[in-house]
């Protein structure tokens, strides 16, 4: 069970989701880290525990917004032990331009920022030695994005996070039954990921019974309802 602390970062700040209602996010202030600035929350998250992966969403490169590369360059380069999973919605499309000879960062390719199925195969295509990451955006259960992009799994890489925009930060957790069919229409060598919903260690112990290989986690990160120790014991595949 492979365990990934979330960044989302928006308007020079990593803020804290809530269900996926962007324009209400807010700059952290937790427990783990009362500033908002990006580099003294990633010290957080690895003072905590040293985890060896880290999913950052450029929401501002997701939206549509401006979008720079160097900064993400140049935080590969301050943590170079930490293998970065980046989502830059569409932007993902110049990654060899801006990326191709950054070791530790893989690009994440969201399906909510593409209209066509054939656009997100393309991208995968291109982007193979760079060892992409799909991500199914889902909004109420519904794919956002080509909406039969599912059936294109054969092109697929082996790492797939199923991201439920409205279970992140949702105290009342997930609908594990959701990824429970989900798991079945896709290829048996996948390696799934959920994002959205763990609050507890059960939460996490629940996942890795279904078979997931691991879960993306922000808000239990930042108020602590992870203990280092239940962590520690669960998780075998590194952090």
């Amino acid at each position: 069970m492979k365990v990934i602390p979330v960044i989302d970062y928006m308007h020079g700040h990593v803020v804290l989701a809530q269900h996926g209602q962007r324009a209400s996010y807010q700059p952290v202030n937790s427990p783990l880290c009362s500033t908002s600035n990006l580099t003294d929350v990633i010290d957080s998250i690895l003072s905590f525990m040293h985890f060896n992966t880290i999913y950052i969403a450029d929401l501002d490169a997701i939206t549509g917004r401006q979008y720079q590369a160097a900064p993400w360059r140049t935080l590969c380069s301050t943590y170079p032990t930490i293998e970065f999973w980046l989502d830059l919605g569409q932007h993902v499309s110049a990654w060899r331009n801006e990326f191709n000879e950054v070791l530790n960062v893989r690009p994440v390719i969201g399906t909510e920022a593409f209209q066509h199925s054939q656009q997100i195969i393309t991208l995968l295509n291109q982007l193979r030695s760079n060892n992409p990451i799909i991500s199914l955006d889902f909004k109420h259960q519904q794919l956002l994005g080509p909406e039969k992009f599912i059936q294109h799994c054969r092109h697929w890489p082996e790492d797939i996070i199923a991201l439920d925009l409205d279970q992140i930060g949702h105290p009342d957790g997930t609908d594990f039954g959701f990824y429970s069919d989900l798991m079945s229409e896709l290829p048996a060598a996948s390696n799934l990921y959920m994002g959205g919903g763990i609050r507890t260690i059960d939460d996490l112990k629940q996942a890795q019974s279904l078979g997931l290989n691991g879960a993306l986690i922000a808000t239990a990160l930042h108020y602590k309802t992870l203990s280092q120790q239940a962590l520690a014991e669960l998780v075998t595949d590194g952090f």
